[in-house]
């Protein structure tokens, strides 16, 4: 109603030419044209309004309705149409200013209107990235309102200039800046502005990474605008406090404060802010593995951006790339490479390039490619990635880091691991330097991959501890710190050290079970039980075997199940409950018939006594006096690969203590093949150590217990251990000697030499010529 007798008041004013009332009604038309949005019919009426007051020579008038406008373009999103108005406006103002003689000027109200326009064009400046522009702005803005006593206008020039030192990462005079302000309007009682200055104050804060002071800035910036019903202000704030709990992993209060921005900012004609406030909420999504909710609320953006006549390409970029992320972990390949290739093109045809984004674009590009396993095309665009983060004199080292993290994992799948190692442990150092642990979880582990196909035992060590110890501190990943803890105790329990084994398999045994995770149950008790069983600690042995056979039955899992019972029969061997090693034998052998793979050998190396539960009830059968005899085989044997394991691993003291068990089991020439093998495994044990006096008797009493038996092949398999050890003592003649002897044996059996035999054979031949 009030428009239509505004229009109506015009039109009479215009017919009888009385310019004056016709201006008045002009401004109060424009005003109810703003308030119901109607912008291009407010536009046309200000913009009469600009020429009638011209002509009627109210210069203060003329320049109002120019500001007016300005501001009008600024809400529309129309950034060059207002920089023309507030340039304008100041003009001007300042032609007023200098003719006071004028119809209806006052100085104060032109300087006034000089000193806004001048804040409103630094504001413009800033965002167009004409940093001297805006900073001239500012400062003559901050000048003026000072002549004027103006502490409101001095305390929004100060601000300006604090967000304008910001864009431009001048960090100290942005916190100079803005605490200027931010004591005017405390002394002031301006809350509105105040607040608005307490939120950029919190991304100062933020930038220079004082992290509690930027989140105690933005919460009391929400707070304050709240309370005072700037939903801008709290939407902003809500937005920035979400993106710094997101960075430090708080996803959950960071989902609650984008929620609060998107409330405060329905209550706002600002959907740019709303867009970027679902683009964050959408990553967070992400990052927790809510696909679905990820994609509606980058989705949703992305619509918005497409609605929005002048949108910002930089964000829909963003978004992009984001919904690239996203269709990459959706595993849709094809989708993740359009919305990417996309946000690239954007970032290459942007005026203003901004590096530092498309970088990030090759990044996720980089490794698109590498899902696609196009190794090629993934190193060229991760190379380009890290060649632009090189290229930026402030770059984000988080994401350099990132990069450098998917190019070592590039050339690991090439098998280039010192070139891999080097962009590793390079990520790594840049991650230490940020104090960023969160990301180290990943490079760490292939770094541990690296270290045990190059058999480096201590740095493998040392990387899965210090692996450990992150993902404890991080407390949110336990089946992969109990897949560390074991990797460790494997690590630990070959190389001996089994107090150490025994504490990583039991601890990640016990992280297992509180998360009923029976894939990660079932390795930590079967590490456990060949740690025990190293140590003769038979009982608790078998119960970890027994209990990793009923994890890995739970899930399924038949080939390891089989090999959690094999094991078992062997632990019971050595407790001489031959009764339950009968019953688990024969379900290993079920399980091993139903996956059609034959049962592990439970006695090492052994030919004439019974190699398997299976053949020593055929042998009780037909003589049952010969069941203890058969009960020492089993035990001799298991003993004999225990003290094998322990050799191979470096346990000597272990190993020999095995090895003369197995040795000592039984004195009868019925025994005479177990000792053998133990008394040769026992001499190789002392070779190792270079212990040759004692070696030496070991291996000629095993080649006398081999010949009694008529074994002719481990007979010859002793005198090959005999030769090596003669060689190595540097004596020639009776390396010669029992070298013919074991290949004398082999000819005689129609067998042909070992190569051990070969070897030395040719040698000691090459030394007579």
């Amino acid at each position: 109603m009030a428009e239509f007798h505004y229009r109506s008041a015009v039109d009479v004013a215009t017919r009888t030419k009385n310019e004056v009332v016709k201006s008045t009604t002009l401004g109060y038309l424009a005003q109810v044209l703003i308030a119901q949005a109607k912008y291009p019919e407010a536009e046309q009426a200000l913009a009469e309004l600009h020429q009638v007051c011209s002509q009627l020579g109210c210069s203060l008038a003329a320049a109002n309705a120019l500001y007016i406008l300005g501001k009008l373009y600024l809400s529309q999103g129309k950034p060059r149409d207002a920089e023309k108005a507030f340039s304008e406006a100041h003009e001007s103002f300042l032609r007023t200013s200098r003719h006071p003689g004028l119809i209806n000027v006052s100085n104060h109200d032109s300087d006034m209107g000089a000193a806004n326009s001048l804040c409103h064009l630094g504001d413009i400046y800033c965002n167009q990235k004409k940093y001297p522009e805006a900073e001239s702005s500012f400062t003559q803005a901050r000048e003026i309102y000072s002549r004027l006593g103006h502490e409101p206008g001095v305390a929004n020039a100060w601000e300006g200039q604090g967000e304008l030192y910001l864009a431009q990462s001048r960090y100290n005079e942005a916190e100079r800046a803005l605490t200027e302000s931010r004591k005017i309007c405390s002394r002031t009682g301006g809350d509105i502005e105040l607040a608005s200055v307490l939120w950029r104050l919190g991304r100062v804060y933020e930038s220079q990474s004082r992290v509690q002071e930027a989140e105690d800035a933005f919460k009391d910036a929400r707070k304050l605008s709240s309370s005072k019903g700037d939903n801008m202000i709290a939407g902003h704030a809500s937005r920035f406090l979400a993106s710094l709990y997101s960075k430090s992993g708080r996803y959950d209060e960071a989902k609650e404060s984008f929620h609060h921005a998107l409330a405060a900012y329905e209550q706002t004609n600002d959907p740019d802010s709303r867009a970027r406030t679902l683009l964050g909420l959408g990553a967070i999504h992400c990052k927790q593995n809510k696909l679905p909710e990820s994609e509606e609320a980058l989705s949703e953006a992305l619509t918005i951006w497409d609605s929005i006549e002048t949108n910002d390409p930089d964000s829909r970029a963003r978004t992009l790339l984001s919904l690239g992320e996203l269709r990459c972990k959706q595993n849709k390949l094809p989708e993740a490479e359009e919305a990417l290739s996309e946000a690239l093109k954007i970032w290459d045809s942007i005026e203003t390039n901004d590096p530092d984004s498309r970088a990030r674009t090759l990044l996720s590009l980089g490794e698109l490619r590498c899902k696609q396993n196009k190794l090629p095309e993934a190193e060229e665009a991760l190379s380009e990635a890290l060649t632009t983060w090189d290229s930026i004199e402030n770059n984000d080292p988080d994401s350099r880091a990132r990069t450098l993290f998917r190019i070592g994992a590039l050339r690991c799948k090439q098998n280039k691991l010192p070139e891999a190692e080097d962009a590793l442990s390079e990520a790594l150092t840049i991650w230490d330097s940020i104090d960023n642990q969160t990301e180290q979880v990943a490079p760490l582990l292939l770094l541990s991959n690296i270290y045990v196909l190059q058999s480096r035992h201590n740095e493998e060590r040392d990387t899965l501890i210090r692996l450990e110890a992150e993902l404890a501190r991080r407390n949110d990943g336990d089946a992969r710190r109990a897949e560390v803890l074991i990797r460790l105790g494997n690590h630990h329990f070959s190389q001996g050290v089994y107090g150490e084994s025994d504490n990583c398999f039991s601890l990640a045994q016990a992280i297992a079970l509180s998360s009923e995770n029976f894939n990660q149950e079932g390795p930590a008790l079967f590490g456990l039980g060949r740690s025990y069983a190293c140590q003769r600690r038979f009982d608790e042995a078998e119960g970890c075997f027994g209990g990793a056979r009923a994890a890995y039955a739970t899930i399924a899992n038949r080939r390891d199940e089989a090999r959690a019972l094999e094991y078992l029969v062997e632990v019971y061997i050595l407790q001489d409950k031959f009764d339950e090693a009968r019953v688990a034998c024969a379900e290993a052998r079920d399980i091993c018939k139903r996956l059609g793979r034959p049962m592990r050998n439970i006695c090492l190396e052994t030919r004439k006594p019974p190699s398997n539960l299976e053949e020593m009830d055929a042998v009780i059968q037909s003589n049952p006096s010969a069941a203890r005899n058969v009960q020492d085989s089993l035990r001799a044997g298991v003993l004999t690969r225990f003290g094998y394991d322990h050799l191979r691993r470096g346990a000597f003291k272990d190993g020999e203590e095995c090895f003369r068990l197995a040795q000592g089991i039984s004195p009868g020439l019925e025994m005479a093949h177990e000792r053998g093998v133990a008394l040769c495994g026992l001499g190789m044990l002392f070779l190792v150590q270079k212990r040759i006096d004692e070696a030496e008797p070991c291996f000629v009493q095993s080649r006398v217990e081999f010949a009694s038996i008529a074994d002719g092949i481990q007979e010859a398999t002793t005198l090959d251990a005999l030769t090596m050890l003669y060689n190595n003592a540097g004596r020639s003649d009776d390396a010669r000697r029992t070298c013919t002897e074991a290949r004398s044996i082999y000819f005689r059996m129609g067998q042909q030499m070992s190569a051990a035999c070969a070897q030395s054979w040719k040698r000691l031949k090459s030394w007579e010529k």
